[in-house]
């Protein structure tokens, strides 16, 4: 299709023109009378102009115009015009064909090198020969990326997709691929890593790490389903060897039964992964595991890790040494995290292992010595921060004004023997631990004007406390309740429940809050093998704990992107595949961040990139050789056009298909969209607004592919849905 234009009197007309080969003959048609050339709006003369252009070039202004015959322009036209009113479920689900997955391909295959070491793994490991673990598993991690579901959806949906090899794996073998994710995860996300870092001519220096929890929406923990489902089973057992319900029920009260139970449950503690534990999501009431991750400076992850739910995240941080070390060889690199792994047997494990840290340290409960040293302004530096980078001020220090100094640093503690040792009492003996490092104290004013605005809430909250005479249990050191002061200070009679009714405020504790508010301590050490010229600077050790809060960002996508909570399994090694599979796909979100960064346009969020992704759809006409390209712009602007406005549009307007189909291909001219730029960014060829099988071939890098699994059997379901749904 092609415009043309023809004089006429004192006026040149536009015509949409459409040419067919009869023979060996072209014959020209007019489509549709477009008017008078002058009476047309800017954006259309233009589209006008640029088609002619482009026609006296013996270049189609579109290869899909060309492409597109009036019959199938005809068709879309009715497909297009029928989308507003459609049922948004029925559309994505029964007319489109999505192909945004196909984005990621190149990165899991080239980049990571997934393909092919998934491959070596099912064929050395596995008698599995009918289909391929690496499909599967890709097809799960994108689908993470595009459209986050169960299990059981993912298998319903698996047909919806332009390429997909995974067709005709059955729901079974979905949960034997998480098996195989867990059993196998530690080498897939090792070669992932080192196949990125070659990619990227890259190396880890630093580790970033911390923990967070994922819930399960049941009552019942895994100890206590092993308790029902044992006790289940004997009971069972003894009702067929003949024994009454009252014998079973005075048995099952027994010692006998108590240790029965005691090694089942001993023997099959392995299994115990679901746990209630301290949930940072406020899940009390529901078991949870513990996922501690860790990110490279630059925010890729590196590594991941499952834990049952009641374990503390101090007692990760040993496990997570060893598999970094195992895994990557780590010698010379700085350990990063937060105050909840900050414990002095944890920094001496990572010194003994010559790596250097970085971790925050608390200031409210630290001795007099160290809250004295860092309220002495005595050396002091002034900085500046300008979101990613600290800078030393030079000059005479603002007592006002942001500032830091480093200082030497010993942290001791006592913590129990290895050899298992127990005193008098019963309870394991202790050694002193001291680790040796550096201090640095920051002092900032806009966390001084937060922390204040907190105390006062605080405080507002303990008088009522004390106004209503609420009784306040055991004592507490932080929060409100902190600044409460309650008889039992001077009781002699400990039982008396009146004697934990609140009846003042401890002054001394809020005004000593008081006087460390904005205040922080950070404590760090060098690593042992660190080159000194590659050692940190003091400022550069500020910015590097402020990077932290990207690992908080990978928990975001996580669980809000990625959903990987709920969790919707309950089987230890589908648990640890369903968490080892959004990692993968965090990875994948990471490195094509990382390319659209590198084009120097705007680097897109994770929702973006969701989005955009699974809003990537193409519909085929009912040849199944023609598919029309459609993206979110699309979209709204049918929705736009069609609903929104759709009283001022004529009848004759709304039956007028070659008019919607030419209203379509001119809303395709305008700018790039987000699937454009990340099709490019990965070195794929955007799709056009209509394309043949050859160009998608082409366009998506799957030449290398058979028609079966580009072009599934469902795509001619989808062919006759379209001709019964537009005739």
């Amino acid at each position: 299709m092609f415009y043309k234009l023809q004089k006429a009197g004192k006026y040149t007309y536009v015509y949409l023109m459409d040419s067919k080969r009869e023979g060996t003959k072209v014959r020209s048609s007019v489509i549709e009378k477009l008017g008078r050339y002058d009476m047309l709006n800017d954006e259309m003369r233009a589209l006008v102009d640029r088609s002619i252009a482009e026609t006296k070039d013996h270049k189609p202004a579109d290869a899909s115009k060309a492409l597109v015959s009036q019959k199938s322009a005809s068709l879309f036209a009715k497909i297009i015009s029928g989308i507003a009113n459609v049922d948004d479920y029925y559309f994505n689900r029964l007319t489109a064909l999505r192909y945004g997955h196909l984005a990621l391909l190149p990165i899991w295959e080239g980049e990571f090198g997934l393909k092919t070491k998934i491959h070596d793994l099912q064929r050395f490991n596995t008698e599995v020969k009918d289909w391929e673990y690496a499909d599967l598993l890709f097809y799960l991690t994108a689908l993470k990326v595009l459209d986050p579901s169960s299990y059981l959806n993912a298998y319903e949906s698996k047909s919806q997709f332009l390429f997909c090899p995974w067709e005709g794996i059955n729901l079974d073998n979905y949960y034997r691929g998480l098996d195989f994710a867990s059993k196998f995860g530690d080498r897939i996300i090792t070669h992932a890593v080192k196949r990125h870092l070659n990619h990227t001519q890259g190396e880890i220096k630093m580790a970033f790490f911390d923990c967070t929890n994922c819930y399960f929406e049941t009552p019942y923990d895994d100890k206590t389903w092993q308790i029902i489902r044992y006790t289940r089973k004997r009971c069972s057992e003894l009702q067929k060897a003949g024994w009454s319900n009252e014998d079973i029920d005075q048995w099952l009260e027994s010692k006998e039964f108590e240790n029965e139970l005691k090694s089942h449950l001993d023997a099959n503690e392995d299994l115990i992964l679901r746990m209630r534990g301290k949930s940072k999501e406020g899940r009390f009431g529901q078991p949870i595991v513990t996922v501690a991750l860790a990110i490279d400076q630059t925010g890729f992850p590196i590594d991941a890790k499952v834990f049952v739910g009641n374990l503390s995240e101090i007692r990760t941080l040993s496990v997570m040494l060893d598999s970094l070390k195992e895994k990557y060889q780590i010698k010379d690199i700085y350990f990063v995290a937060d105050k909840g792994l900050n414990s002095t047997d944890n920094l001496r494990e990572i010194g003994d292992r010559g790596l250097g840290f970085v971790v925050s340290q608390g200031v409210l409960n630290k001795n007099a010595n160290f809250v004295s040293e860092m309220l002495d302004l005595k050396g002091y530096q002034g900085f500046e921060f300008d979101g990613l980078n600290f800078s030393v001020k030079e000059g005479e220090v603002d007592p006002e004004r942001a500032r830091f100094k480093v200082c030497d640093h010993e942290q001791s503690s006592y913590v129990p023997l290895n050899d298992g040792s127990l005193t008098l009492s019963g309870k394991p003996k202790k050694h002193k631990v001291t680790v040796k490092c550096k201090v640095a104290f920051v002092f900032n004013p806009t966390r001084r004007e937060r922390e204040l605005q907190d105390l006062k809430n605080q405080l507002t909250r303990a008088q009522l406390a004390v106004t209503n005479g609420e009784l306040m249990g055991n004592p507490y050191s932080t929060g409100w309740r902190a600044f409460i002061q309650t008889k039992k200070d001077a009781a002699k009679n400990k039982n008396d429940k009146d004697q934990y009714r609140a009846t003042g405020i401890k002054e001394d504790v809020y005004k000593k809050r008081e006087k460390l508010a904005g205040y922080s301590a950070i404590v760090f050490r060098h690593p042992d093998e660190l080159d000194k010229k590659e050692v940190l600077e003091d400022e550069q050790i500020l910015g590097t704990y402020h990077k932290l809060v990207a690992i908080e960002d990978c928990f975001r996508v996580m669980k809000n992107t990625f959903s990987i909570r709920p969790m919707n399994v309950r089987i230890k090694s589908h648990i640890e595949g369903h968490c080892l599979i959004c990692v993968l796909a965090l990875m994948l979100i990471k490195s094509l961040q990382a390319r659209l960064a590198a084009d120097g346009g705007k680097v897109l969020s994770a929702e973006a990139i969701s989005e955009a992704l699974s809003s990537a759809m193409v519909v085929p006409d009912p040849t199944g050789e023609i598919f029309l390209n459609v993206n979110p712009r699309l979209k709204f602007a049918l929705l736009e056009d069609l609903h929104k406005h759709k009283t001022a549009i004529s009848e004759a307007e709304m039956e007028d298909q070659d008019k919607i189909w030419m209203n379509f291909m001119n809303r395709q001219e305008s700018g790039p969209i987000d699937i454009d730029r990340i099709l490019l960014a990965v070195g794929c060829t955007p799709i056009s607004v209509a394309c043949n099988r050859t160009d998608l071939r082409k366009n998506l890098k799957l030449r290398g592919y058979d028609d079966e699994v580009l072009f599934s059997p469902y795509v001619s379901r989808y062919c006759s849905e379209l001709s019964r749904k537009v005739s």
